[in-house]
């Protein structure tokens, strides 16, 4: 038992990404989308600049952090835990934006999201390599809160994490993720990416596309 676990700690280490070693990319297109503003807009080229002076004063907010792990959780079975989170400062600069000016406050928390997203994308590469190098595929995407209590996950994910529960179930920072992906012997299926059938999110403007 002790050997496995110092063979996990030691791959924890490998693929811990911290501070600002991910370089994160928000998309003013998408986040335009986000808010249904479309090209048609009048407003579209002043939020789309915006956008861009925003993102620049959020980067230097920001501090993300992921992490993957491999796992077993009771009601999941076996696969690989992922966290990531932005922080706490960068919430704290949206809800100044918001007092501030309201559509500012919309915008940073879309680019927010988007910086978010980008990390999520960056992370995607990696985990498949990861199960590839174990001789696994990845079956099944389940996120929090829908697919599992965040704190069943949260619990195998050690404890330097900078990620919290709140008594509500959800996840502190606001602007963090937390996935299981279900492990398969089938190494070609790899099912990393949201399948929107089973979003409950109604009137997606990503599902529209």
């Amino acid at each position: 038992m002790k050997k496995i676990e110092e063979r996990w700690e030691e791959k924890m280490r490998e693929v811990v990404k911290r501070g600002t070693q991910l370089l994160l990319v928000a998309n003013p297109e998408r986040v335009l989308l986000m808010m249904d503003c479309t090209k048609e807009n009048p407003l579209y080229s002043e939020l789309y600049k915006q956008t861009k002076q925003l993102e620049k004063q959020l980067q230097k907010e920001i501090q993300p952090f992921y992490q993957i792990r491999e796992c077993q959780v009771k009601g999941l079975g076996d696969g690989y835990a992922v966290l990531l989170t932005l922080g706490d400062k960068i919430s704290d600069c949206i809800g100044q934006l918001f007092q501030e000016d309201l559509m500012k406050g919309m915008l940073a928390n879309c680019i927010a999201d988007q910086l978010l997203f980008s990390m999520e994308e960056r992370m995607q590469p990696e985990l498949i390599q990861i199960a590839k190098k174990e001789g696994s595929g990845l079956a099944a995407r389940k996120e929090a809160p829908l697919d599992f209590r965040v704190e069943d996950v949260l619990a195998v994910m050690g404890k330097e994490i900078p990620v919290t529960v709140t008594s509500g179930g959800m996840l502190k920072p606001e602007k963090s993720m937390l996935f299981f992906f279900e492990k398969t012997k089938d190494t070609s299926c790899y099912r990393i990416g949201h399948d929107c059938k089973n979003c409950t999110k109604k009137n997606c403007n990503y599902a529209k596309k």
